[in-house]
């Protein structure tokens, strides 16, 4: 049995259409994944009320994690100046 050239083009054709078609599946697939899931999100009722001030849990590590950021804000524009944390405050 010989294999010639169009063998080769027509193996190379059969099997760019067959992975196309299954990207094309797979991502039919997906699309309608994602819609039911977001029809179940949207369907669900809200269990918290909106209308609340959020809930902050205060801990040490959030407070320290808080002034850090502070800081480094604050170093942006200049960078050799020294800082020190004296107190740690929330504001609002």
């Amino acid at each position: 049995m010989d294999f010639t050239l169009i063998d080769g083009v027509i193996v190379m054709v059969t099997s760019l259409v067959i992975v196309f078609l299954a990207l094309v599946i797979l991502q039919f697939v997906i699309e309608v994944m994602h819609r039911f899931i977001q029809r179940k999100e949207k369907a669900a009722p809200s269990a918290t009320d909106h209308t609340e001030e959020p809930i902050v849990v205060k801990d040490e590590e959030t407070e320290l994690a808080a002034a850090l950021m502070a800081l480094i804000l604050a170093n942006e524009d200049q960078q050799n100046k020294s800082y020190q944390i004296t107190e740690i405050k929330r504001i609002h």
